[in-house]
């Protein structure tokens, strides 16, 4: 896999991802800042019967890029194949063509305003507790509990953080909306 890399002038430099851990490619590439445009280029093989089509002539969006600039130009360029020869890989250059993934400041400017204070607290240990007292979040769980049930065969669930759920207005319910919910609801088991 390549990452790269375009300057202002949209010139293209081109780094072999080094490190593939659990089907992921990545690296560290210095100097690397907000705004930097980038994309990348799958090398490998080439074997549509398979359902394999690397083609390092194709310039690929970031998935998890926050942002992309630039407009998709349609035409031969943009196609993975060869346009006489769907069969054969297509040698036209898509970089000029194609949007670009950009790098962004995931930081969040206050503009000198004081962060807000929440009322619920991490319960866990583990610093990704939620606020089961907030309906949407309530309608989460409830959602996530019924599909696990109804579409994966989950038969039974244990709550091994139990308090966290039965959390309220920053204080333990234990008559809180989420036990309620469960006991309400047709599909979550019930111990006998």
């Amino acid at each position: 896999m390549l990452l790269c890399l375009f300057d202002g002038t949209g010139a293209e430099t081109r780094l072999a991802l080094p490190e593939y851990d659990a089907g992921i490619w990545h690296g560290f590439v210095d100097g690397v800042g907000v705004g930097q445009a980038y994309g990348y280029r799958a090398t490998g093989p080439w074997d549509p019967a398979r359902g394999v089509r690397c083609n390092p002539a194709k310039l690929l969006l970031d998935p998890y890029a926050r942002a992309t600039t630039g407009p998709v130009r349609f035409g031969p360029e943009v196609l993975g194949h060869d346009v006489a020869d769907p069969d054969r890989a297509s040698q036209l250059d898509s970089a000029g063509h194609v949007p670009r993934s950009l790098v962004v400041d995931s930081a969040f400017d206050w503009h000198g305003g004081a962060r807000p204070h929440h009322r619920y607290a991490d319960t866990t240990g583990t610093g990704n507790a939620v606020n089961a007292g907030n309906p949407v979040c309530l309608r989460l769980i409830m959602d996530s509990l019924r599909y696990w049930i109804t579409e994966m065969g989950v038969d039974g669930f244990r709550f091994d953080l139990a308090p966290t759920l039965a959390r309220e207005d920053g204080g333990l319910n234990r008559m809180s909306a989420f036990f309620d919910l469960v006991a309400q609801d047709r599909w979550c088991p019930r111990s006998s």
